[in-house]
C-alpha cells in the first residue's frame, strides 16, 4: 500500500525514533493547528491526519459491502505496527465519521480523531473522538505516492501473483498475462481491450515492467531548522510525513532554499536527482522477475485464517522492497493483487474482489476472479473512481 501528503497546518516535530516509548513536548516555535490542544506525540493514538480510501467488496452472491481504511504515516504507522511507512489501517467506528461528514470522498478527505487508538493495523474511532476533516495535497512537488489514480493516457499496471505459506493460484503467469492483457492471444476481451475500447484509446493499459530505478528515503540525511528551531534536527523518513502552512511539504527542497527556512545537510548531488530523493534519499535499480505484466511473490503468511487486508499489507511491504520504492505507486499507476482462496473479507470468504475508490490497488479472490475481465474493470474502474 501506499504514501499520500496531505494538507494541514504546522505539524510538531520530534524524533521518529523516541516516539515509541513516551509522549514529547514539541520544541518550541512548533504548534500543531491542526488538532487544537495537542501539544504532544502520543504512542498508541492517532497523532496525524490520514487519507480515508473505502473499498467496495464484492461478494459472490451479488451483494456489496464497504469497508473503510486510511492510510497513516510516520508515527502513525508505527503506532499501528509496521515497519513500513505509509500503510493502510482498518477503520472501526467510521459511523461516527460518516455521520460527522457527509461529503466524504475516498482518496482526497484526510481525518484525524484526536485520542483514538491506533494499534494492531486499526484505527478505533469513538463518539467521543474530536474529528477534524481536510483534504490531500496533491500540488506537492514530491508527485510520487501522492497522486490520485491515473484515469488517461498510458497507464502502467502491475499484476501480482501471490503465494501464501499454504495456498497458491493455479493459473500460470502466462495465463494471467492474457487475462488482463491479452497477451496469450487467446483471451481477445480482457481488461486492456476493454479499457481502451470504451475510451476510445483515451486510457491505454501497458504492463508494467521489472526493471527500472526508484527511490527510498535515507534515514541517514538530516535536515536543521533555522526558523526559531535552533538545534531541532531529524531524518529525512520522518519529516517527509509532515507539513509546514505554507504550500508544498517539508522535503519540497527547492521551496524551503528558497524560504530560508531549511536547509539539508547532505551533499546537493543527492538530493535533487528525482522528485523522490528531494530529502536526500537514494536512487536504485530493481531488477525484478516480471514477465508480460505479471509476478510472482511468495508470502510467509496464510491464507486461511488471515483477512484479505492482512496479505494486502503484507504484499505491499514486500514489494515495497522488491521495488526500492517507499510505495508501489511510485512504480505503477495500478497494481492487480491476485490471492489464493482462503482469506476473508467483509467477514467473508466468499468474496470476489475489492478495490480502493480513488487509488491505485485492487484485490482478486482465486484464479476465477482474477481472470475474470468483467471483475477487472470492475475493480480498476473504482480505482479511476467510478462507483
Amino acid at each position: 500500500m501506499m504514501e499520500i501528503i496531505f494538507r494541514s497546518a504546522l505539524l510538531l516535530l520530534v524524533l521518529q525514533t523516541a516516539i515509541a516509548t513516551a509522549p514529547f513536548p514539541l520544541p518550541s516555535g512548533l504548534h500543531a493547528s491542526f488538532a487544537p490542544g495537542l501539544t504532544q506525540v502520543y504512542p498508541d493514538q492517532q497523532n496525524i491526519p490520514c487519507t480515508l480510501y473505502e473499498n467496495l467488496v464484492e461478494l459472490t452472491d451479488g451483494s456489496q459491502q464497504q469497508e473503510w481504511f486510511c492510510v497513516v504515516f510516520g508515527v502513525d504507522a508505527t503506532n499501528a505496527g509496521s515497519a513500513i511507512s505509509p500503510t493502510t489501517v482498518e477503520v472501526q467506528g467510521i459511523e461516527h465519521v460518516l455521520a460527522a461528514n457527509s461529503s466524504i470522498q475516498s482518496g482526497v478527505t484526510t481525518v484525524l480523531a484526536q485520542g483514538a487508538g491506533l494499534s494492531n493495523h486499526t484505527l478505533t474511532i469513538g463518539s467521543g473522538n474530536a474529528l477534524t476533516f481536510g483534504q490531500v495535497d496533491t500540488s506537492s512537488t514530491r508527485r510520487a505516492n501522492r497522486r490520485l489514480s491515473t484515469k488517461s493516457g498510458d497507464i502502467s499496471v502491475l499484476v501480482v501473483r501471490v503465494t501464501t505459506a499454504d495456498a497458491s493460484l493455479t493459473k500460470t503467469i502466462a495465463e494471467i498475462s492474457g487475462d488482463v492483457f491479452g497477451t496469450a492471444g487467446t483471451d481477445t476481451i480482457n481488461l486492456k481491450s476493454v479499457v481502451e475500447d470504451c475510451s476510445n484509446n483515451v486510457a491505454r493499459i501497458n504492463p508494467g515492467s521489472g526493471t527500472g530505478s526508484a527511490c527510498r528515503d535515507n534515514d541517514n540525511a538530516v535536515f536543521d531548522f533555522s526558523t526559531g528551531m535552533t538545534g531541532v534536527a531529524a531524518n529525512c523518513a520522518f519529516f517527509n510525513d509532515f507539513f509546514f502552512s505554507a504550500s508544498g511539504d517539508i522535503c519540497d527542497r527547492d521551496f524551503y532554499a528558497t524560504a530560508g527556512q531549511v536547509s539539508p545537510t547532505v551533499d546537493a548531488s543527492k538530493t535533487a536527482r528525482t522528485e523522490c530523493c528531494i530529502c536526500g534519499g537514494t536512487l536504485g535499480n530493481y531488477n525484478n522477475n516480471v514477465v508480460d505484466g505479471v509476478m510472482d511473490l511468495e508470502l510467509s503468511i496464510n491464507a486461511v485464517g488471515s483477512t484479505s487486508h492482512d496479505v494486502l499489507v503484507a504484499s505491499a511491504a514486500e514489494l515495497e522492497v522488491r521495488f526500492n520504492a517507499n510505495s508501489i505507486d511510485q512504480v505503477f499507476d495500478n497494481v492487480m493483487l491476485c490471492f489464493p482462496s482462503g482469506t476473508t473479507s467483509g467477514g467473508s470468504t466468499n468474496w470476489v474482489a475489492y478495490a480502493g475508490l480513488n487509488s491505485y490497488y485492487s484485490v482478486y479472490n482465486g484464479d476465477k476472479w482474477c481472470a475474470n475481465e468483467v471483475t477487472q474493470v470492475h475493480e480498476v474502474g473504482h480505482n479511476m473512481g467510478l462507483l
